[in-house]
């Protein structure tokens, strides 16, 4: 099944929050995987300025495509929206017992979360 680009938006936003810096495992990581890989399609509504993809109350057309190393330690996704683009690598770190997320985008935007 796939979700919409909202949806996957809504998902690193999750992963980005305080809240998901919890003990994880590697099959976490793979349900993960999982959930994620593939192409995804869609619109959404920016909810402020975005720099580099759109302004407040403008809606964009949006893909992206996930997917998993050929190790299968970790993920990439492709993101575009509007006029941007960004880049996730998503990691399971063993030694922390943690997922990891690193994303740069187009407009300057650059976030690391655990």
């Amino acid at each position: 099944m796939k979700l919409p680009v909202s949806s996957t938006v809504l998902l690193m936003a999750v992963l980005a929050s305080p809240t998901c810096a919890q003990e994880s495992n590697r099959e976490d990581f793979q349900d993960l995987c999982i959930a994620m890989k593939g192409r995804w399609v869609g619109r959404l509504t920016c909810v402020e300025d975005w720099p580099g993809f759109g302004k407040k109350g403008e809606t964009l057309n949006a893909h992206g495509e996930v997917t998993v190393t050929a190790d299968g330690n970790a993920l990439i996704d492709r993101f575009y929206a509007g006029n941007g683009s960004g880049v996730s690598l998503i990691v399971f770190d063993p030694a922390a017992k943690q997922i990891r997320v690193s994303y740069v985008n187009s407009g300057g935007g650059v976030h690391q979360s655990i």
